[in-house]
């Protein structure tokens, strides 16, 4: 990774929080550093970091992911509002803050790591077995480059795409007048969009550039997220979490491909 660069994981697992009777307390460390952005972006980080490590102990099982570098600028509200979902509560218990050195010849930067305690959705075990790969042609997208995607579940599944834009608004990605509701034999890959239709990376009016993101959801029995959704083509982070809880976590997996779209 380039030193003058931050990372930041996205990661989906398990039930909303606000969806659980109960939760099972964690302790977890989670660290971050300073560098090119604000003390408070990496404490924000710091914090998500911990919060993941909570989940993946509850879940008994490594939370599959996506790295994702913007101009050396962490970004911290999708991925917390992800996280958020599956912690019923939190406390931070201390910080320790220190200087960290990403190579010899960079000067030391402020790092920060925060304890935390969570509190994590009794009912976020998935199924180890079941698991989906996401990925995205390119990194960087030019406005108006055609998209594609490629997906591969472990197993037979149906798969379902949608698109998080910068501004956390989730859109089911149709062809034609149907969702994309794919049926994929195991292991076998997922093509989208299908032959016949396309896919635009887009800047929104006003901007250069985004960072975006498009997540797939896979489900072993057919599931109806356009009904669920009441026919919405477009909803909040709040309404996809409430509707991906009605499926129960063994029956589902989800992964993430973010990208990056710049005017040309």
């Amino acid at each position: 990774m380039n030193p003058a660069a931050f990372a930041m994981i996205l990661l989906l697992i398990g039930l909303p929080a606000w969806c659980a009777d109960d939760c099972v307390w964690h302790e977890t460390e989670g660290s971050a550093f300073a560098d090119q952005v604000s003390s408070q972006e990496a404490r924000r980080l710091a914090v998500a970091r911990a919060a993941f490590a909570a989940v993946e102990q509850q879940a008994g099982v490594s939370i599959s992911g996506a790295t994702v570098v913007k101009d050396s600028t962490l970004l911290t509200d999708i991925v917390i509002s992800l996280a958020e979902g599956f912690i019923a509560k939190k406390e931070e218990l201390g910080w320790s803050e220190g200087f960290h050195k990403l190579s010899p010849t960079e000067p030391a930067i402020p790092s920060y790591t925060v304890r935390l305690r969570s509190c994590v959705s009794s009912q976020a075990a998935s199924d180890p077995y079941f698991t989906l790969n996401l990925s995205t042609d390119k990194v960087v997208y030019s406005s108006g480059d055609d998209v594609n995607l490629t997906a591969r579940p472990s197993r037979d599944a149906y798969i379902s795409f949608f698109h998080v834009s910068e501004d956390e608004n989730v859109t089911m990605l149709f062809f034609g007048d149907y969702p994309t509701k794919l049926c994929v034999k195991e292991a076998e890959k997922c093509y989208f969009p299908p032959t016949g239709f396309g896919l635009r990376a887009r800047t929104s009016p006003g901007k250069t550039k985004a960072i975006e993101t498009f997540i797939a959801i896979a489900t072993k029995e057919w599931f109806d997220f356009a009904g669920a959704f009441k026919g919405q083509k477009k909803f909040d982070l709040s309404a996809f979490f409430t509707v991906t809880a009605k499926i129960p976590a063994k029956s589902r997996a989800l992964a993430i491909a973010p990208f990056e779209v710049r005017s040309q």
